[in-house]
């Protein structure tokens, strides 16, 4: 990693001169580098605060954003402080834009996107800002929950081309990731342990990642994969000093990181006038179980969801993540996991087990993930209950149970998220778009009550009602069919207790 070294002499000046957010320094094998405040402009302060039981979402008035837990952990670096350290950037016709003055290590790419103004509800926070050319750029942030010990921050940037001509657009987003107070948080993909800079193209062997801190039982998920997530072209892993200052491509150099970071990127496509680039990713509280003792063990919990009336992922992964506090090597590290079983149904566990890790170093991890698969899931919901078993032939032997959390899912239930999971309403873009034909809209209904989908000509003339009744709440999707219509430009607008929104979708025959 690429770590600035500052005398400490220095380091003392710089505290009392310019202030010094400086992370921990105990207790990960590869250290913290310091980081240190940028200038700011006038915009500086915490605007607008979003949460749920589990995690919130924190924004300043010129759109930067951090994420912690509703207890007051960190999941991004600065919680619960002023963010500054995790970055958006647009790129539009090979031009990178930041959103924000910070980006790229106090300074712009190619150039600083124009802030327009922060809406905010106990539903959405949406920063807009403009790009040259009459480019329009909206960042959501959402809160959402997944179980009683899953919840993520869905953020998405919609940016919509209001300009005459096609333009490619693209978007990178930086996440400065620091779990609890380890800044140096381990990165995993799946259970792939990342000890240096790594760079990853789609397709991922695994639709989420971890940073897992080196005590405690907070890890920090992001979810790349599934649910409203619009998968990325590419993610790197590795140190915050080389990412913060990245503007659109990393080398991914191979060598060690110690203040981690994690980079997206959704490379440029085409886009034409009047339509838009969406993309989005959920990042929070991963279900975590933990058991200290010479070998620590750290469980990351799964998270299934009910699509049309079908438990998924099934079969699913458990990642077992195995930290050596003996002050020893330890060796022939053989990792057992049972069979699941408890209200929510039976789980059997497939593939080689038990697993064997051949030497984990004092103070160092390593992980193994195993897979079940889940039989009879009682349509009612419940858990159900695993035990991992641990032991060494010269490290003291431990052991954690801990429960998978099963949502509620009947035959024929048409709740892709299931309703447990839905916090907010919201109208989601169409797919395809532009479309010939037939497009699919999906929506979430926060509370159950009355909802009206309806699609409007531009005459503002009604010519199709999709949802015109009682909806139960979760998430939903219906098709529009548009074939019998001329091309042109349509708006869908749904009304859902106090929740109003619409979205434009072009019809190309």
């Amino acid at each position: 990693m690429k770590q600035c070294k500052i005398v400490y002499s220095i380091l003392a000046v710089l505290v009392l001169a310019i202030g010094v957010i400086a992370a921990p320094l105990t207790g990960h094998k590869h250290g913290v580098s310091p980081k240190l405040t940028h200038a700011r402009s006038a915009h500086s302060t915490l605007d607008a605060t979003l949460c749920n039981g589990l995690v919130c979402v924190q924004t300043d008035e010129d759109g930067d954003f951090n994420i912690g837990t509703a207890g007051g952990s960190t999941l991004l670096y600065g919680y619960p402080n002023d963010p500054w350290s995790t970055s958006v950037r647009v790129s539009l016709d090979g031009q990178v834009y930041n959103l924000t003055q910070e980006g790229s290590d106090g300074a712009s790419c190619q150039g600083v996107a124009t802030f327009v103004n922060e809406v905010s509800d106990n539903i959405h926070i949406a920063d807009n800002y403009t790009l040259p050319g009459n480019i329009a750029v909206t960042v959501t942030h959402t809160v959402v929950s997944f179980s009683d010990s899953s919840a993520a921050v869905l953020t998405r940037t919609v940016v919509t081309n209001n300009s005459g001509a096609t333009h490619n657009i693209g978007v990178l987003y930086e996440y400065d990731t620091m779990v609890d107070d380890d800044d140096a948080a381990t990165l995993y993909l799946g259970p792939n342990h990342i000890t240096v800079a790594t760079c990853y193209t789609a397709p991922f062997p695994y639709p989420y990642w971890d940073a897992i801190p080196y005590s405690g039982s907070l890890v920090g998920r992001g979810t790349i994969t599934g649910g409203q997530a619009v998968t990325p072209d590419a993610l790197a892993f590795g140190g915050w000093g080389d990412f913060y200052s990245t503007c659109w491509d990393d080398t991914c150099d191979g060598q060690d990181y110690g203040d981690s970071a994690v980079l997206y990127r959704w490379n440029e496509m085409p886009v034409a006038s009047g339509q838009t680039r969406n993309v989005a990713t959920y990042y929070g509280v991963g279900g975590i179980n933990s058991s200290a003792g010479a070998l620590h063990i750290t469980v990351s919990e799964p998270s299934l969801a009910c699509i049309e009336g079908e438990i998924l992922p099934n079969p699913f992964q458990i990642l077992v993540n195995v930290t050596d506090s003996a002050g020893i090597a330890c060796n022939t590290i053989s990792v057992l996991m049972s069979n699941g079983s408890g209200i929510g149904g039976t789980a059997t566990i497939t593939g080689t087990n038990p697993q064997t890790i051949e030497a984990i170093q004092p103070g160092n991890s390593s992980a193994v993930s195993f897979t079940a698969q889940l039989s009879t899931p009682n349509p009612e919901g419940g858990t159900v209950n695993f035990t991992v078993q641990v032991t060494a032939g010269n490290c003291a032997q431990n052991s954690a149970d801990f429960s998978v959390d099963v949502p509620v899912c009947a035959a024929g239930v048409d709740h892709p998220q299931s309703a447990g999971l839905v916090t907010s309403s919201a109208l989601h873009a169409s797919f395809p778009n532009p479309f010939n034909a037939i497009t699919n809209l999906t929506f979430d209904v926060a509370q159950s009550g009355f909802v009206t989908l309806k699609v409007y000509d531009l005459m503002g003339k009604q010519v199709a009602s999709l949802v015109n009744g009682q909806m139960e709440r979760g998430s939903h999707s219906v098709q529009f069919d548009a074939s019998k219509l001329p091309s042109g430009v349509y708006l869908c607008r749904m009304n859902a207790r106090n929740y109003t929104a619409s979205q434009k979708m072009l019809l190309m025959k």
